[in-house]
């Protein structure tokens, strides 16, 4: 058996982390749901509206690590939020239609 120096052995473990960890976050953060509560005050903004509750979601990517069964909870967590509006940003389907 060959002998590897220290130096070595610990450049190659930090590689095996580092490639781990770039290539497990995306899995890692597509299961993880954020929500954020924010006020925000429109001095101009008619009666009418105010009070107004809008859900952003962002970045929802169904595909082979997102399951459907997982963005109908994430359907189900907004909609027990109770926002007038609903608003979708880079939603994408990579999945084949059934």
């Amino acid at each position: 058996m060959q002998r590897v120096s220290r130096r070595k052995f610990v450049g190659q473990i930090l590689g095996v982390t580092a490639i781990t960890a770039f290539a497990g976050y995306p899995v890692w953060e597509t299961r993880h749901l954020l929500i954020n509560r924010l006020s925000v005050a429109l001095p101009r903004l008619p009666e009418s509206l105010s009070g107004l509750k809008i859900a952003f979601l962002a970045d929802i990517h169904v595909g082979p690590f997102l399951s459907v069964r997982y963005l109908r909870q994430v359907v189900d967590r907004v909609n027990s939020l109770g926002a007038d509006l609903i608003a979708l940003n880079s939603v994408v389907t990579r999945m084949k239609a059934r």
